[in-house]
């Protein structure tokens, strides 16, 4: 297994328009009429393709629902995965958790090894910082196989976001040398 690196960047579109990723995961609640946000950004750049989806019946955003769209060259990147989060009033912490497990598993299953994505309930902030980073952390597992992730935020959250990576990964590292040290 290789070690993911990983990375944050901001949500505006001149971030998004420098994102050298195989695909873009973003996630979308059921009640999320208009889109905002990120979805919003995106949505307008691709013509508003996937608000007409929402309107034809072909996507609504219940818990689960899966869409895969093509970016028909808008953006650097080929894909973007989108994953109904349900409505908002329902969602929470473990809700979240699981979205981003089942994130995880749609790139591990499209083969995708290099990608972005936003944390679920991060653009209505049901997750703070800390345990948005905690959400990813915990479901990095040993097989799942990625080079590189890049995590996009709100631009005013991107710094703090990294200084709780930073943070996990000393004490992670601190950790480790322990157990070494006592071997």
């Amino acid at each position: 297994m290789t070690q993911t690196s990983l990375f944050f960047e901001a949500t505006d579109l001149e971030h998004i328009d420098t994102l050298e990723v195989d695909a873009l995961c973003l996630t979308l609640f059921e009640d999320e009429r208009p889109l905002r946000s990120v979805n919003a950004v995106i949505d307008w750049r691709l013509c508003t393709q996937i608000s007409q989806l929402i309107k034809e019946g072909h996507f609504s955003g219940k818990a689960g629902e899966q869409c895969l769209l093509p970016t028909q060259k808008r953006f650097r990147f080929p894909s973007i995965f989108v994953l109904g989060l349900g409505l908002r009033a329902d969602f929470n912490p473990n809700l979240a958790d699981s979205s981003v497990k089942q994130l995880f598993a749609m790139m591990k299953q499209a083969q995708l090894r290099n990608f972005a994505m936003l944390i679920p309930g991060r653009s209505i902030e049901v997750l703070d910082e800390t345990q948005a980073i905690e959400s990813v952390l915990s479901n990095l597992s040993n097989d799942w196989d990625f080079d590189r992730l890049i995590i996009i935020d709100l631009p005013q959250s991107v710094a703090t976001l990294k200084k709780h990576y930073d943070k996990r990964r000393r004490e992670k590292r601190r950790l480790k040398e322990l157990q070494h040290g006592m071997a």
